[in-house]
């Protein structure tokens, strides 16, 4: 890896101590290897129906580093319907990984070397903690 790639993994890596949160990330009923530090962020986009009419979504995204996407030892991309779950108070929150609308993909890595992904969720289902 060549020095501006190292500094720009090490930036992420930073981030991610410093604004993450834990979250489980799930695919199915098997959960990755480790549980993960996500850094949650707010994001908008605009889609039209066939009408004309636009409509403004508001999605919660993740940061999450590429390489923590892992499931029985084997790194992996994500895919729709991933779910994130994370913990909010007393609450569990489950996001699944989906494409915001239109032609948007439903993850996109966020850096050239492909170190970090941005994962465009919306909100499935809450449970309370047990």
């Amino acid at each position: 890896m060549n020095p501006v790639a190292q500094a720009i993994a090490a930036a992420h890596q930073a981030t991610h101590r410093v604004a993450g949160v834990t979250v489980r990330y799930r695919r199915g009923d098997v959960y990755t290897d480790l549980d993960v530090a996500a850094v949650p962020s707010a994001n908008r986009f605009e889609e039209s129906d066939h009408a004309g009419l636009k409509t403004l979504l508001h999605v919660r995204d993740y940061l999450i580093l590429a390489a923590n996407v892992v499931f029985e030892n084997q790194k992996t991309e994500p895919e729709a319907g991933d779910v994130i779950e994370e913990v909010i108070g007393d609450q569990v929150y489950h996001f699944e990984v989906m494409s915001p609308g239109g032609a948007a993909s439903a993850w996109n890595y966020r850096d050239t070397a492909r170190s970090q992904i941005r994962l465009h969720t919306k909100l499935v289902a809450t449970e309370a903690l047990p």
